[in-house]
């Protein structure tokens, strides 16, 4: 008789991560023989008849037999072994992301290469450039107003050679950009305002844009930003434009900025005038002599040194006045040199007196001590600003040779100024010294010391203005400084 085998029963086995599956007979359930004779009979046997499911899962047949002692053979029985892939593909998601929409009519495009795709394609039995190929998306879009947020709910899927699937979602926010037609904004009112002087130094606040808006994603609507630009130059950001504006006709630029850089402006006009440089508001002190103005920055100066004797508000005397050495020749082209007292319009050698004080237009206070009236004695500040915006020394000289020592006149363009090297009068030596090698002119600014006042000198030498201190008994030039 001839044994009989007993094939293990039908089998599924699994792929694990490096893609291997063990068939190896004697790892699974044993097939099983009997015989009337033989024991134990002798057990093999033929895998054959593969067939490829896809790419890492096959099936297959194992044929049993069983062979007896004297050489006979069972008839065969089969078991069928089926090896599958089921383990998930994996991939990066790509980040969630933001489409700013222009217009609401606009047609939205949330391709793929603007708004990313899967990276880190893997899996453990298909190769990637298969699961790149198998790479499919599908939009589910959340509608919203046409000024409110929409969101695209992306749901990525990676399929491997055997149909295992994983899914993943992309939020893609569609976001309504601010355009003329939902935002509107209101420039502040346009400026017309004469700077009477110091304009340069002056900050002029000019109000502040408001805007308003159909737009109602909180991310839109929640965080826009104002800013006002002149000449290219941020002057405020979600707050008033303050800025020190030129004379003539500035324009600041408002803009409002939204998260997705999208802007709406509009303009403002700062139109600035500054008063005449002379004019109809001429330098001209009691005796009536008219003095020559340049305006040198925002300032309106004196372009030559005073030669008043009388106070110009009453006529009264100045009492310490004069010519260099007291000689009537130099007055002409030097003017007067003044004690700082004289100058100040306080009793001579009195140096607890305090200068009396005038308000200029603007409301500020200013010095007119000896200087015609609507002008006044120059502080340290203006006198600082002079030497800035006037070029220093090289700048603020006569060019005419005949004023200073050899080499030492101002450079042209010179600024209109005309500083000449007037000299001074020492009151601790008595007698005048330095005539064309420098000059001083009195500073409202108080010293230091009460026997001592503040001037501002330029020498021959030196090319920027400098401040010093000289007994005010001394004797220097006087410019002034227009306060109408």
């Amino acid at each position: 008789m001839k044994p009989v085998v007993t094939a293990p029963n039908d089998t599924t086995l699994y792929k694990d991560a490096a893609c291997n599956a063990d068939t190896n007979a004697a790892h699974m359930s044993p097939a099983s023989a009997t015989d009337n004779c033989t024991a134990s009979p002798t057990i093999s046997h033929v895998d054959k008849n593969f067939n490829v499911l896809c790419e890492g899962a096959y099936e297959f047949d194992r044929v049993w037999k069983a062979t007896d002692g004297c050489g006979r053979e069972s008839a065969e029985k089969t078991q069928h072994i089926t090896v599958l892939d089921t383990m998930k593909p994996t991939f990066t998601v790509p980040a969630n992301d933001t489409i700013c929409r222009e217009h609401p009519s606009q047609a939205i495009s949330a391709d793929p290469l603007v708004t990313g795709e899967p990276t880190n394609h893997a899996d453990n039995c298909t190769p990637v450039s298969t699961l790149e190929a198998n790479t499919s998306y599908l939009d589910v879009d959340t509608s919203g107003t046409d000024n409110d947020l929409r969101v695209i709910t992306r749901e990525w899927t990676v399929t491997d050679d055997c149909g295992i699937f994983t899914t993943k979602t992309q939020y893609i926010a569609v976001r309504p950009a601010i355009n003329d037609g939902n935002t509107t904004i209101n420039c502040p009112a346009n400026v017309d305002i004469t700077m009477w002087y110091s304009a340069c130094d002056t900050l002029l606040n000019v109000g502040r844009a408001t805007v308003s808006t159909l737009v109602t994603d909180p991310a839109v609507a929640g965080h826009l930003h104002i800013t006002a630009t002149l000449d290219g130059v941020v002057i405020a950001t979600d707050a008033d434009g303050i800025a020190r504006f030129p004379e003539g006709d500035n324009v600041v630029t408002w803009t409002v900025t939204d998260t997705c850089g999208f802007t709406v402006s509009c303009q403002q006009h700062v139109v600035v005038h500054f008063p005449p440089c002379g004019g109809s508001h001429t330098a001209q002190d009691y005796e009536g002599h008219v003095y020559p103005t340049v305006r040198i920055g925002c300032d309106c100066w004196t372009a030559e040194n005073l030669v008043s004797r009388q106070y110009a508000d009453d006529g009264s005397a100045v009492a310490a006045a004069s010519p260099y050495q007291e000689n009537a020749a130099y007055e002409s082209d030097y003017g007067l040199l003044y004690s700082w007292y004289s100058t100040m319009r306080v009793p001579e050698g009195d140096n607890s007196a305090v200068p009396a004080t005038a308000t200029a237009p603007n409301g500020t206070e200013y010095v007119p001590g000896v200087c015609p009236d609507g002008w006044a004695v120059p502080s340290d500040a203006e006198f600082e600003r002079l030497n800035v915006n006037g070029g220093g020394s090289e700048k603020l000289k006569t060019a005419d040779a005949r004023f200073w020592l050899p080499g030492s006149a101002g450079v042209p363009p010179v600024s209109g100024f005309e500083a000449k090297g007037a000299g001074y009068y020492d009151a601790s030596i008595d007698r005048y010294v330095n005539l064309l090698a420098e000059t001083y002119w009195w500073s409202a600014t108080l010293g230091s010391t009460v026997i001592e006042g503040e001037c501002f000198a330029m020498t021959h030498t030196c090319p920027e203005m400098l401040m010093e201190h000289k007994l005010k008994g001394h004797r220097v030039s006087v410019r002034c400084i227009q306060k109408r």
